[in-house]
């Protein structure tokens, strides 16, 4: 069968298993946005990205209850989420990709993000390594990092038929564009000192130690703060 449309081509690395592409190695910011906006205009794509972001906003108050105000976080990439956390009288900045250069804050921080979130965004990273970098220069010490991702080795117990099947929803139209196994996200993450944990198929933390506003709900939920809670490695 010929090719149709743009073919683009993944390459997995034989030592860590992570998937990636070489397409989009010399994309700017105005090359993804445009991209972004053409796989997303639709009133469709609207209502669903205004669903998930209200779908995290109870997941994070679940998980952090009412210490999640006082938290100073930094939201990857998801404007909606940011400005739900705000109307929530959560102390929330967003960065963003905009035309003009690669990153715009809404806000402005004079010491390290408590937690910073980053939804669907790893991903959509052609350097991952610069966006933990970068990811480290913004925390505080003693801070967070929280990724919503899937692993293309991950399980999810609660899913039936084809979403059963991790890789389902990858594509470049969509910027997925750096696919992670738990071994190279875990080797992502320990390049800036952070440490693996697993929650489920899709959710994770970055942590170097338990910070005292998450204690609790590590204790609720054992298992947290240990790496084999993650499904599969390389």
């Amino acid at each position: 069968m010929a090719l149709s449309g743009i073919p683009v081509y993944y390459y997995r690395c034989p030592g860590c298993g992570f998937l990636f592409t070489r397409q989009f190695d010399d994309w700017d910011a105005t090359d993804f946005i445009r991209s972004g906006e053409f796989a997303g205009n639709s009133a469709s794509n609207h209502d669903q990205a205004e669903r998930r972001a209200r779908s995290d906003l109870a997941s994070l108050e679940v998980w952090f209850g009412q210490e999640l105000n006082g938290l100073r976080t930094l939201v990857l990439g998801n404007g909606r989420l940011g400005g739900l956390l705000r109307e929530a009288g959560c102390l929330a900045d967003v960065l963003i990709r905009t035309p003009s250069g690669p990153e715009a804050r809404s806000g402005d921080s004079d010491r390290g993000y408590d937690v910073i979130l980053g939804f669907d965004i790893l991903e959509s990273a052609a350097d991952p390594l610069a966006l933990i970098r970068r990811i480290d220069r913004l925390m505080a010490p003693d801070g967070l990092l929280l990724l919503w991702t899937r692993l293309s080795d991950g399980e999810d117990p609660g899913a039936k038929g084809i979403r059963q099947r991790p890789l389902r929803y990858v594509s470049p139209r969509q910027g997925q564009i750096s696919i992670y196994n738990a071994c190279s996200l875990a080797l992502v993450l320990g390049t800036a000192g952070f440490r693996l944990a697993g929650v489920r198929q899709g959710v994770h933390f970055g942590i170097r130690a338990i910070p005292a506003f998450a204690q609790r709900l590590f204790q609720d939920q054992p298992g947290w703060d240990r790496s084999r809670a993650l499904s599969g490695s390389r």
